[in-house]
């Protein structure tokens, strides 16, 4: 499958396909620093180069409505949800699989 065929088909299923090409920029990234650190010869400053590697979480934004701290909920298992502590708003239908599909479903919303 050639590059720009491989990006069509991502974009036909936008949420997994956003998902994936983020997961394989993260595999490039963390491979580009194992070389790196493997080449540096000092242990610490390996370790250093390949934890500023890593993907962190993006910050929580506060509730769009009144400011609250949001709090991870799961519906018995099935799916995860991002709900404000202080007004219980919460993504509206939204299933997201995982902990971090729900975080940036909280963080893209606005009053």
């Amino acid at each position: 499958m050639t590059e720009r065929t491989h990006q069509q088909k991502l974009r036909q299923y936008s949420q997994p396909g956003r998902v994936m090409w983020k997961a394989a920029d993260h595999i490039d990234k963390l491979e580009a620093a194992i070389r790196e650190a493997i080449g540096c010869g000092d242990p610490h400053t390996a370790f250093e180069i390949i934890e500023a590697a890593l993907p962190s979480e993006p910050e929580l934004k506060p509730c769009p409505f009144c400011g609250g701290k949001a709090e991870a909920m799961t519906n018995m298992g099935d799916y995860t949800y991002y709900r404000c502590k202080k007004c219980l708003v919460r993504t509206h239908d939204c299933s997201c699989e995982t902990e971090p599909e729900a975080r940036e479903a909280w963080n893209r919303r606005t009053k």
